[in-house]
């Protein structure tokens, strides 16, 4: 049977771990409240940055991203792309010096650079002709090909690189801790 007493207290942390289970990083190792509900945690392959999806409400969420030493280092919300709205991220890929953010109740794709800066965001109802619907997964295979599931309808969209690339800005490399 569950028992509240051994759930709680509650602390909402990541740790990073060896394969040995050594503790390499905790965030938030200060007891500070940063994270309401942490849901995904990603190391970008390129600047070893750490990217973690917060879920804010039933429909609403952030991404925070960390300094491979543990340093905080960004938020982001959706603003400015979309002003008014919830931004509710749901999963996350990185292709070349991009991230690449899910959303799934807005119909788009955030695209940031290493900074965390919003450049670019795509409306993946419009995708190519792919018809994709609230896109809630993806990921990013070795030889750069974009995959992106749909909630709704189930279905899958496959790009390749420089299909997203030409219509990407190029920006400048990663911040140090």
């Amino acid at each position: 049977m569950f028992s509240d007493k051994a759930a709680l207290p509650i602390k909402n942390q990541v740790i990073k771990v060896d394969l040995s289970g050594e503790t390499l990083i905790d965030i938030p190792s200060d007891s500070s409240d940063v994270f309401i509900f942490p849901t995904r945690c990603y190391q970008n392959p390129l600047s070893r940055d750490i990217y973690i999806l917060d879920r804010t409400g039933s429909a609403a969420g952030e991404l925070h991203i960390f300094k491979e030493c543990g340093k905080y280092f960004r938020r982001y919300n959706g603003k400015p792309i979309l002003h008014k709205k919830n931004f509710w991220p749901t999963d996350l890929g990185f292709i070349e010096e991009f991230t690449i953010i899910t959303d799934v109740f807005n119909n788009t794709l955030h695209i940031l650079n290493t900074y965390g800066d919003a450049m670019y965001f795509i409306n993946t109802q419009y995708l190519w002709n792919t018809r994709l619907v609230q896109p809630a997964s993806i990921t990013v295979d070795s030889k750069q090909k974009v995959y992106i599931g749909s909630w709704s309808k189930g279905n899958i969209a496959v790009l390749r690189s420089p299909q997203l690339a030409s219509c990407l800005p190029v920006t400048a490399s990663n911040v140090a801790c």
